[in-house]
């Protein structure tokens, strides 16, 4: 019987002896997958999930000295009418003492106090015929005092009508689907910190003790300050080998603008999690005709920021499940939308820059490189490191948990005038960074008030290129050591155990969705929008396992017709049929193993046509040695994944049309630029030398000004290759195009 059959509040504990994920194992043999989804089945169908817990995450141990072996076997599982009745209540997994398990507690959870929650502005009451009007006059009346105070003062007056407003619209809105509702209690409660574990290893109990604890702790990190060394500006000139022009000098300090400042406040997301201003970055673009001349106003008196202007919510997530200590929380910056339009401001004219002056090592958040093409890159380093006939290597794996929290705020002055940034700018930053005041939004309500005195703020628009600054700094001075041992141990073929990440995140996000009441159609669209968009990163660099593609589809497939992973009965369609377009009478869902090849081929078409990135650079020097691409075979030292993708060559190359201008960058005999495709395709290599050509010609060795002129006809296959040549003629003052 399910527990929604049973419609009373349901609770599982005990020693299961099994683990639901390979992530809750260390040690041991990890060939019990079939164990683990069998169990995961049988929980989906009693509808049934873990309740939040805090404490030991491994509640078993063999407690062996050699081959110690720790699980997590015991479980506290409840449904939703559990989740609904007991809203704040938690397990907690104690220390195993003297036995092999962790004994675990239930607190139920008394109802607390009303909380004093935060007030939110939502949108749908901007669509009120009467909202404009009343922020209208709300927004005529006298303030005194400076443009930023005035626009600080005249938003806190306005708060305190809209609260009313938001209070009232919610009472008479629509009620929630079962769905949502369902949802949203399960993600409420798992969300939610009533225990944690202190740095000492005391365990600290109850909402005041631990909101105290989350406040010292992240002032420990945030409030803190070490003193910068004296001529430090004198060592950065020393390792910084590159400046920016004087001409992108003059481009970041040029005046801002009016149509600058609006078309910045336009571009921010509207619907982001607003700031302690409470107003999001939708109000200011509709009202933007009753408060823009304002804001404008604030931001052309920009140099001192106004304190509450600066002021910062932040928001904890949790970076591992049910986290037991805070160090297993990162921190999101919810800023202000007025200190969102200032910091985009010197965001938008920071970043053309950077590539001048980043090494071409640094992918993140730089315009033309991606971050993916690293680990492509790595892959092909990596191979054979190895074996032991290896001369002797060393790789340096830095750790950069914290690195963002605790970036010095007189370091990065120091560093942007060693890159030649205009004083203008600097002091820009420096004014957006030494004002802040931090507020800890935990279990739904604001604690504390405390200034920052390092660390750069995850939801800040320039913080991305201030920490890729920053860590430049950091790869000169690696630069040396990097050079003389770049390697570590690496296992070359990726296997069924190192994509358990992706299959255990799409199991997981199923098991967020069984049974809670959701139609076909529902499923469907969740399938198309969500579930696929899951594996897409891991789809654009590797060349994924055809086991976990298999495994992958068919929770796919079990979830559309079922209802329940790992259920393959009920299919009405073949899934290759579902997976046509619409148009074809399919149902339009991506076939994940074709998706896999096609986004693997964008490489293909970066490696022949493309920006020259670092990991191309690299292929290009060490792999081909300037061969061409399609004739190259494959490397019997290359890795894996690169001889997979050498394995879609034939298929890419007949995608690839190339339109001939002056010929001078397509191969001859290797592209696609005849209509019979590419020539040594269709006709043997013998043409080549009938030709009189070399095999690395191009085609502007068959022009003459701006006409075909092969050699003259040696055998039957050229004079058929001539005779149907492209209908249009060559044009020597355009270039070849590839598409």
């Amino acid at each position: 019987m399910c527990s929604s059959q049973h419609g009373s509040p349901w609770i599982v504990l005990g020693d299961f002896n099994v683990s639901r994920s390979v992530g809750e194992s260390i040690g041991g043999c990890s060939r019990i997958l079939g164990a683990m989804e069998e169990f995961n089945d049988c929980l989906q169908y009693l509808e049934l999930d873990d309740l939040r817990f805090s404490g030991f995450l491994h509640t078993w141990c063999n407690k062996r000295s050699n081959g110690c072996i720790s699980k997590k076997l015991d479980r506290v599982l409840v449904n939703n009418d559990w989740l609904v009745k007991f809203e704040n209540s938690e397990a907690i997994f104690l220390p195993p003492s003297i036995s092999d398990h962790c004994p675990s507690v239930v607190k139920l959870g008394l109802q607390g106090l009303k909380k004093n929650r935060p007030f939110k502005i939502f949108n749908f009451l901007m669509d009120r015929a009467d909202f404009l009007p009343l922020v209208d006059r709300c927004w005529r009346e006298q303030v005194h005092g400076t443009m930023q105070y005035k626009l600080c003062s005249k938003l806190r007056n306005l708060k305190k009508v809209l609260k009313t407003l938001n209070n009232d619209k919610l009472k008479a809105g629509d009620r929630n689907s079962s769905y949502f509702f369902k949802a949203i209690n399960g993600k409420r409660n798992r969300s939610k910190i009533h225990t944690i574990i202190g740095d000492d290893g005391s365990l600290i109990k109850g909402d005041i003790l631990v909101k105290k604890e989350a406040i010292r702790h992240f002032q420990t990190i945030l409030g803190y300050s070490r003193p910068v060394s004296h001529g430090i500006g004198t060592t950065l000139s020393n390792i910084i080998d590159k400046v920016i022009s004087s001409g992108q000098a003059d481009f970041m300090g040029r005046d801002v603008t009016n149509d600058e400042i609006q078309e910045v406040c336009f571009s921010l997301h509207q619907n982001k999690f607003p700031g302690p201003d409470c107003f999001n970055a939708h109000f200011f673009k509709i009202t933007w005709d009753i408060v823009g001349e304002d804001v404008i106003s604030a931001v052309f008196r920009f140099g001192l920021l106004l304190k509450e202007l600066n002021a910062t919510i932040l928001a904890l997530v949790s970076k591992v499940p049910n986290p037991s200590k805070m160090k297993d929380i990162r921190l999101i910056s919810c800023c202000n939308t007025f200190y969102k339009i200032i910091a985009k401001i010197i965001a938008n004219r920071i970043k053309p820059c950077l590539p001048d002056i980043i090494s071409p090592s640094q992918s993140a958040v730089m315009v033309g490189r991606c971050i993916g093409d690293n680990i492509l890159l790595v892959q092909e380093l990596m191979r054979n490191y190895h074996k032991d006939a290896s001369c002797p290597r060393l790789a340096l794996k830095v750790d950069l948990m914290k690195a963002f929290d605790m970036v010095d705020w007189g370091f990065l002055p120091e560093t942007l005038a060693a890159f030649h940034f205009p004083p203008k700018v600097i002091m820009w930053i420096k004014a957006c960074l030494n004002t802040p005041k931090f507020s800890i939004s935990i279990n739904g309500e604001l604690a504390g008030f405390f200034s920052g005195k390092r660390g750069l703020r995850q939801g800040d628009p320039m913080s991305p290129y201030l920490f890729v600054i920053a860590m430049e700094v950091l790869s000169k001075i690696l630069a040396k050591p990097i050079e003389d041992s770049p390697s570590f141990k690496f296992h070359w073929r990726l296997s069924l155990r190192d994509c358990s990440p992706l299959v255990d995140k799409v199991s997981g996000r199923l098991a967020s969705w069984l049974n809670r009441g959701l139609s076909y159609v529902g499923r469907l669209q969740l399938i198309v929008s969500v579930l696929t968009s899951l594996q897409v990163f891991w789809s654009s660099y590797l060349c994924l396992p055809k086991k976990v593609l298999n495994i992958i589809e068919q929770k796919f497939r079990s979830f559309l017709w079922r209802g329940i992973e790992g259920d393959s009965n009920g299919a009405k369609i073949c899934w290759s049929d579902i997976c046509l377009p619409k148009k074809e009478g399919g149902l339009c869902i991506k076939d994940i193993s074709s998706w896999n090849k096609a986004l693997m081929t964008r490489h293909i078409w970066i490696l022949s046509y493309g920006t020259n990135n670092l990991w191309s650079s690299w292929i290009k020097a060490y792999h081909l040695k300037d061969s061409n691409l399609w004739e190259a075979k494959t490397p019997c030292t290359c890795s894996w994944n690169w001889r997979k993708l050498f394995h879609l060559r034939p298929v890419v190359r007949l995608l690839i049309q190339h339109y001939i201008g002056n010929g001078s960058s397509t191969s001859l005999w290797f592209d696609n630029w005849h209509p019979d495709g590419p020539l040594l395709s269709k006709w043997s290599p013998r043409v080549v030398y009938d030709s009189v050509l070399p095999i690395h010609a191009t085609v502007s060795s068959i022009i003459h000004g701006d006409s075909w002129s092969w050699p003259a006809d040696m055998s039957i296959d050229l004079f058929e290759i001539r005779s149907r040549m492209p209908s249009y003629n060559p044009n020597s003052n355009v270039n070849d195009r590839a598409r």
